[in-house]
């Protein structure tokens, strides 16, 4: 079934690059120039407010567990879009494929969102925050490889909820719940 995810995974890019209008291609530039570079500035003024080293790992914890939250949130609109909404889903539905290959592919799809905002919001807040820290070399290897179950575990965790919730709810709730999930979650990553 990978070896069909991961197939059904580049159609799905191919038809979402090939909607893509010359808007979306300068947002998308834009955005990853400066998200990266925001992200960037904010590391190291943070790690300007108090420079002294032993306070690096609580804030390490305290910035990933943010990010976590910050992933929920985006993870559990991304799985609702990705297995109900996305324009690729009548061609699935045609093909000879397993739903189980669909579903693995939904969640490579998923996940993907997820480890690209980590790619362009997270390691550059960490990586600046080495940097004004002074931290030796295996910081930056080991906090950028503990950032990617941060990507991987909100996507599993978003598809299984979303599944539940429409197997339980008939379709017509469905929008209704995910909507309250939403706001649940939001309110509990800010509160």
């Amino acid at each position: 079934p990978m070896k069909a995810a991961l197939r059904i995974t580049l159609i799905s890019l191919k038809v979402r690059v090939r909607s893509m209008t010359r808007l979306g291609w300068v947002l998308t530039a834009v955005g990853g120039i400066l998200v990266p570079a925001l992200s960037f500035t904010l590391g190291k003024s943070l790690a300007w407010a108090s420079p002294e080293p032993h306070y690096l790992l609580p804030f390490l914890t305290g910035t990933l567990n943010f990010l976590l939250l910050m992933q929920l949130g985006t993870a559990f609109s991304a799985a609702f879009y990705h297995l109900y909404l996305a324009r690729d889903l009548p061609l699935f539905l045609v093909s000879p494929v397993r739903p189980r290959s669909v579903i693995l592919a939904k969640l490579l799809e998923v996940a993907a969102a997820g480890i690209g905002s980590y790619v362009v919001a997270g390691i550059p807040l960490l990586v600046s925050l080495g940097v004004a820290w002074y931290a030796p070399p295996w910081y930056y290897a080991l906090s950028i490889l503990a950032g990617f179950p941060f990507a991987l575990i909100p996507a599993v965790l978003a598809i299984l909820a979303n599944l539940l919730v429409c197997r339980i709810l008939p379709p017509y709730r469905v929008k209704e719940v995910t909507a309250a999930l939403g706001t649940i979650i939001g309110a509990f990553v800010i509160g």
